[in-house]
């Protein structure tokens, strides 16, 4: 995912609310139209989360420029109307592509004739094949093989194994699994980890006597080794 997608799902929220407003991407001109928004990218780091996912944090700041460049009562209550929209309209859950994401919103000190909001993200991105953080890569673990045969996988069920398996014996909590391996920008339900596990556990019961995904019951799983 490109950073611009987020600001682009950003822009678009803005221009549905605000279609007479002028929104500025990156650049502020100095000549720039009043009313008017700025969206600038301000942070965009990447961490090590796991062995095939980075922690990607994204800030994008949001100027919000009042109609006429003054000092008076009325500049500061209309700006701050459109600051209490802005929280209300980003607030929730923005959809960017096929992921959804509830991002951290905080509005800064205003001055008397423009507010800045900044907007946070964080969320996985899978890293490439030779460790490197890459947008198209989904998985490190492309293919299961039981007993010399390859079986069929999604690549959420190879990045669960995986990520259990990473790990022998460490116990995992639901919310854990969906933080590390879904990502923080999934909001379904926390019994799909359940459920990836089921379908694990038929993949590969019986292989071998040696280690299975084991339920600690109250808590979550583990990938335990005897």
């Amino acid at each position: 995912m490109k950073t611009m997608d987020i600001v682009d799902a950003i822009n678009a929220r803005l221009m549905e609310k605000w279609p007479a407003r002028t929104v500025y991407l990156d650049v502020c001109p100095v000549d720039f139209d009043r009313p008017s928004f700025w969206l600038q990218v301000t942070k965009d780091d990447r961490s090590d989360a796991s062995r095939y996912t980075d922690r990607r944090t994204v800030q994008i700041a949001l100027t919000a420029y009042d109609e006429k460049d003054e000092h008076y009562e009325s500049s500061w209550q209309r700006l701050s109307g459109v600051v209490d929209e802005c929280l209300t309209l980003l607030g929730g859950v923005l959809k960017v592509g096929d992921r959804r994401f509830k991002p951290t919103l905080k509005s800064l000190p205003r001055e008397p004739d423009r507010a800045v909001i900044l907007i946070d993200f964080s969320f996985m991105t899978p890293k490439s094949a030779d460790g490197q953080t890459g947008e198209t890569a989904k998985t490190l673990c492309t293919s299961l093989t039981v007993n010399g045969k390859k079986v069929d996988t999604p690549p959420k069920e190879m990045e669960l194994l995986y990520y259990l398996a990473s790990s022998p014996n460490r116990v995992y909590t639901r919310n854990q699994l969906l933080d590390e391996v879904w990502g923080f920008d999934y909001f379904g339900d926390s019994r799909t980890v359940d459920v990836h596990i089921k379908r694990l556990r038929e993949k590969i019961e019986n292989v071998s006597d040696q280690w299975e995904l084991k339920t600690v019951w109250g808590v979550g799983y583990k990938f335990e080794v005897k």
